[in-house]
This record gives C-alpha cells, structure tokens and sequence, in this order.
C-alpha cells in the first residue's frame, strides 16, 4: 500500500462518522516497508499536492521515520527540488505490505488489515 493510497482512507464503521481520518499505520514488523524505485513524473506529484491532506501524510511519514517533508505544504508552483523528491520517496516508492490501519475514534478504533500491500477495508454486516 503507497502512503499515497493510505491518505484518502478513512474508517467507515456506521457509527463512526467524526475523527475516523487519519488511520494509523502499525506495522506488523521492521520488514513491512519495502522501497521500491520508480522514475519521477513532477507533473503528478504537482497534480497531487493539492489533494494531499499534508498533515495525514506529515504524520504517517514521521511515524514511519520516512523524513525530507517540510512541516507546511508547498504550493504546486513552488515546490522545491528537496521537497519534491521527498514527496516521490514517500508517496511512490514505500511500500507497505504488512500492517494494521487503526481507526484514531477512541469509541471505534477498528482494525483494517493490509496484507501484501493490499488493505482490506470491508465491514462485517454489524459495522454496516
């Protein structure tokens, strides 16, 4: 699962309708974040700065000692060279295969797995 796909899910419990952004990353283990290299395309990355919610994607990152973001994000038309390539590094090239995406609703906090790299967001019949 990129990070990139990590920040547009959110829990979707029936009754957990407030504070269910972002879910947080527990990694089954030192191994479950792969780099996997991958040729830069600046426009899609300019393209996604403004559908990011920054601090989801700050947050996730420090938690997963993935460093280069600076604190505020950038604009499409000035981002600099460091932040761009931190942000290919990060939303591109991790990979994370094994985990837990845990809902931050202190009355919810629902389990998601992600197993090879795929997040399994599905809900019991109770949770619909």
């Amino acid at each position: 699962m990129k990070l990139l796909t990590h920040n547009m899910l959110t829990c979707h419990v029936a009754k957990c309708k407030k504070n269910n952004f972002p879910l947080k990353i527990v990694l089954a283990n030192e191994s479950s974040i792969h780099m996997e290299e991958s040729d830069m395309n600046p426009d899609f990355i300019r393209h996604m700065i403004p559908k990011i919610d920054w601090r989801a994607l700050k947050e996730a990152a420090d938690s997963l000692e993935l460093t280069g973001l600076p604190s505020n994000a950038p604009t499409p038309e000035n981002v600099d060279e460091n932040t761009m390539n931190a942000l290919h590094h990060i939303l591109m090239e991790a990979d994370i295969q094994n985990c837990q995406l845990v809902c931050p609703n202190e009355e919810c906090k629902r389990s998601y797995p992600v197993v090879q790299g795929v997040p399994n967001l599905l809900l019991t019949k109770d949770e619909v």
